[in-house]
């Protein structure tokens, strides 16, 4: 997973093309960093990881939110 995507950066993508509510799904979620930025948004979120470990990281993560 060398691809670093900012949840600040990824905020502000999110808030510019979609609306409140609106799902956001990313097939390929790493440590959660799309996800966190997409529920502090007020959106919903679908994601999900062939790596069980950056799975259980993004999970965590997404539970703190």
């Amino acid at each position: 997973h060398p691809t670093e995507k900012p949840p600040d950066l990824m905020k502000f993508y999110i808030e510019n093309s979609s609306n409140p509510d609106d799902l956001i799904c990313d097939p390929f979620m790493g440590t959660g960093a799309v996800g966190v930025a997409a529920l502090e948004s007020g959106r919903c979120f679908l994601g999900c990881d062939l790596d069980e470990s950056y799975f259980n990281i993004a999970k965590h993560r997404l539970k703190e939110i």
